[in-house]
């Protein structure tokens, strides 16, 4: 079983690696990584608020729509 710390800390190194090629993760990133499908949007929001929550993360522009969000990691 893979457990919230662990799907945290993989959400960040993406963040990670997406900042240094100036770019953010996204819902569907995380999609890919942890093989879910299109109708599991809501898995991978899970994923993505559990790393915000747990400080891994955070949003790039918190102004923008839900469904547009990006990621990037907490010190950026």
């Amino acid at each position: 079983m893979i457990t919230l710390w662990v799907t945290s800390f993989v959400c960040y190194m993406q963040a990670c690696l997406a900042y240094v090629n100036f770019e953010g993760i996204s819902n569907s990133d995380i999609r890919k990584i942890f093989g879910l499908g299109e109708k599991e949007k809501a898995k991978a929001s899970r994923l993505l608020t559990g790393a915000v929550d747990g400080g891994y993360i955070k949003v790039m522009d918190p102004d923008t729509a839900p469904r547009y969000k990006k990621y990037i990691p907490y010190w950026a």
